[in-house]
């Protein structure tokens, strides 16, 4: 039984200096509770609070606006809590009324569900080395982001794939060798000569911010928003895109990290934004001489700063460093 009344929200000092916020929101009643701030026990879970699966969830914030601050919601279905351990939980619910029909709310919790219910798309992650006279010297990096991305994503040990790789690339000359490493633990190889790159490069700001992506993180083949990113450059004769996001903070690009100069201080944006820990990337940051720098920070850079930063530098594991120039389209 579902039913629909007031209650009153106490004023709420704290959301701006001088503001307050008061008003009458719906209060509904299921089952002879109340869904009222989301943490009414429910007697069927044996007294523990509802989870987060159904109504609102959000966030009030100061905001320079007339209100003085800014409220954002969003629905709660599909909402996945995680403990500190790791464990996941998902909770689904339906609203039961009285004429409700029960085949018809088990079928709306299953379709709720099905996202976690279904096969995931298959999802391989791949490494691109470059070996010069049979040497990669930034294999130990590649073996090591291999293997913890298969730790994460579930997969069995790469073990020795990336020098098995590098061992059977020819010794002279200089190649890009691509390791693919499948989830059921198959390995592909492929090998290409590597082409010295002219610098400096172009890169052009991406024309919309992108997305988060949930493999971010992970070098992986479901990436065709990075590759066309790189295409969309590459078509205008620049070296790659750089990705930006909804806040104006710098990203990657489709297939390169980046460093800027900015006052003095090299940076580059950090992974918690959804940066993958390139090989080169991390070399760098160990060793900065190479940009004849002491130290580079990993913080947040926009793209105002890169703009107008004093020198731009992108990596990858193929081509190294290479000096950049940012320009429009």
């Amino acid at each position: 039984m579902a039913t629909d009344q007031q209650h009153h929200l106490r004023p709420c000092p704290r959301l701006h200096s001088g503001n307050t916020a008061g008003g009458h929101v719906p209060l509904r009643l299921d089952h002879g509770r109340a869904e009222a701030g989301g943490h009414a026990a429910d007697p069927g879970r044996g007294g523990r609070p509802r989870g987060l699966y159904t109504g609102s969830l959000g966030t009030i914030d100061p905001d320079p606006g007339a209100l003085g601050w800014r409220l954002r919601l969003s629905v709660a279905i599909r909402t996945v809590e995680i403990t500190a351990d790791g464990a996941a939980t998902l909770g689904i619910g339906s609203g039961i009324v009285a004429d409700s029909d029960p085949a018809a709310e088990w079928l709306e919790c299953e379709a709720k569900a099905a996202f976690v219910a279904e096969p995931a798309p298959p999802v391989a992650l791949f490494e691109t080395i470059r070996v010069v006279d049979g040497i990669a010297p930034l294999a130990a990096g590649h073996a090591a982001r291999l293997a913890a991305s298969a730790a994460a994503l579930g997969f069995p040990p790469p073990g020795d794939a990336v020098a098995a790789a590098v061992a059977g690339t020819a010794s002279s000359g200089a190649w890009a060798v691509r390791v693919g490493f499948a989830g059921d633990g198959a390995t592909s190889v492929t090998r290409s000569p590597l082409e010295p790159t002219a610098v400096p490069v172009r890169v052009l700001l991406a024309p919309e911010p992108w997305p988060a992506h949930p493999l971010a993180g992970h070098k992986t083949d479901a990436r065709a928003h990075l590759d066309a990113a790189t295409a969309w450059a590459t078509s205008r004769g620049a070296f790659d895109a750089i990705g930006h996001d909804a806040s104006g903070r710098v990203l990657e690009g489709g297939r390169c990290s980046v460093f800027a100069l900015v006052d003095g201080r090299w940076l580059t944006p950090p992974t918690s934004l959804g940066v993958l820990p390139g090989v080169q990337r991390a070399a760098l940051l160990a060793d900065p001489s190479p940009l004849g720098a002491g130290r580079v920070e990993e913080a947040e850079l926009t793209v105002a700063q890169l703009r107008r930063s004093g020198r731009i530098v992108v990596t990858n594991a193929l081509r190294g460093l290479l000096e950049a120039r940012m320009e429009d389209e």
